[in-house]
């Protein structure tokens, strides 16, 4: 296609934190579709942190500020971008995600467990199905 789409396969063989920072990309296009596993990514201006699971996929904003926090063992992504060569650069002002978006989901985490606990669930239930 003469230099106007790239397509990257992403893979991390071991699950856990990922060492990522806050980074942009100057393309025009950006897709991720994931092939097996999970990923946990944020968005700048996007609301909490979350999953991309097998078989879903997200289209990326051109520049938009993003940082990828875990991933399961064995995560396979396609990743799929236009122009072919395109810069990526270091966010070093912005830090994802943000304080707001920390205390959401701490407050959300906690009222999930105090829920879970008149139901009947443990409070682990939760966050196993979140990350499976």
């Amino acid at each position: 296609l003469g230099g106007k789409v790239i397509c990257s396969k992403i893979t991390i063989p071991n699950g856990g934190p990922v060492p990522d920072y806050v980074h942009y990309h100057h393309v025009q296009f950006q897709m991720i579709f994931c092939l097996s596993g999970w990923v946990k990514v944020v968005y700048e201006g996007q609301g909490d942190p979350f999953y991309l699971r097998q078989g879903h996929m997200v289209i990326q904003p051109p520049g938009i500020r993003h940082r990828v926090l875990e991933a399961s063992d064995n995560l396979n992504v396609l990743e799929f971008g236009g122009p072919a060569k395109h810069p990526t650069f270091r966010e070093h002002e912005l830090e994802l995600p943000t304080e707001a978006a920390i205390e959401a989901t701490d407050a959300s985490a906690e009222a999930k467990s105090k829920k879970g606990k008149t139901e009947g669930r443990g409070v682990g239930e939760g966050a196993s199905e979140q990350a499976e």
